[in-house]
């Protein structure tokens, strides 16, 4: 077919393409983290699973995935703790090649970097005048509570983050933020 032959490099180049053409280095595919050892034997036995209980809901197929995980000796089970760690290995390898190449944000970038205020203004000082020592308030003073409040709800949530990762879940649960209220020194 004419789409498989090779174009002569004599050529002009369509205009289209010379738009598309990436001006930064992009990833290829996204980053995932490695799999766990449940879910990669998950996979492995998924078409097995769906062909036993056809017809049948998800959540069946996953009681039976996990009652042939539990019925797994610690030998069978080694073999796919082993492919979960080469998996992590790979993606901490890749990981340091991206953080080489700049491609990752920098986490030690200022806060202050950030242009803008989040939180609505107006309600902060709403809710400022409801203390009854407060008469008035100017803009500056505003705008610095304004941007603390900013700054200590981000570092709340991605310290509560930390804790929810730590317990291998990624939802956040109330008991998180209480955590870090409660052992973490800034807060």
């Amino acid at each position: 077919t004419a789409g498989d032959e090779p174009v002569p490099e004599d050529l002009p180049v369509p205009v289209d393409a010379k738009r598309s053409a990436p001006t930064a280095p992009m990833l290829t595919k996204p980053l995932k983290k490695g799999r766990t050892a449940y879910f990669i034997f998950a996979d492995v036995k998924r078409a097995e699973v769906q062909a036993a209980h056809k017809g049948e809901g998800v959540a069946v197929q996953a009681r039976a995935t996990g009652q042939l995980w539990a019925a797994l000796t610690t030998e069978e089970r080694a073999v796919y703790q082993n492919t979960a760690a080469e998996e992590r290995e790979q993606f901490a390898k890749e990981w340091a090649i991206l953080k080489e190449k700049g491609l990752l944000p920098d986490a030690d970038a200022p806060a202050s970097s950030q242009v803008g205020l989040v939180l609505p203004v107006a309600r902060v000082r709403k809710i400022c005048k409801l203390d009854p020592d407060v008469r008035g308030m100017s803009k500056e003073s505003l705008l610095l509570i304004t941007k603390s409040a900013e700054l200590f709800t981000q570092c709340l949530g991605t310290e509560s983050v930390r804790v929810a990762q730590l317990q291998n879940r990624r939802k956040l649960l109330p008991e998180d933020v209480a955590q870090v209220c409660s052992s973490r020194d800034p807060f």
